[in-house]
């Protein structure tokens, strides 16, 4: 079945309007700047998960983006296209 552009920018938008609503539901008590909000969105929207989210209720940031990291998978390449162990 063909994917139009339309039916791709209506599941970016419901999914993104999802992890915006995920993001506001985990963390209550805090106000997060628009940077650490688009952080959460996107990590919500790309792992599905707000459990990493939680220390922000407390205010400790640095322990959310520790846990954020752990999501992190990054591999080198050297020119050649190998992959660097």
């Amino acid at each position: 079945m063909p994917v139009t552009d339309r039916m791709v920018q209506q599941s970016l938008s419901s999914g993104i309007a999802a992890a915006e609503r995920q993001v506001r539901s985990s963390v209550r008590d805090r106000q997060l700047t628009q940077e650490q909000f688009d952080a959460a969105v996107s990590f919500v929207y790309n792992t599905g998960r707000t459990d990493a989210l939680q220390p922000a209720n407390a205010g400790r940031m640095a322990e959310v983006a520790q846990q954020m990291h752990q999501y992190v998978y990054a591999c080198q390449y050297d020119r050649r296209g190998r992959r660097i162990p």
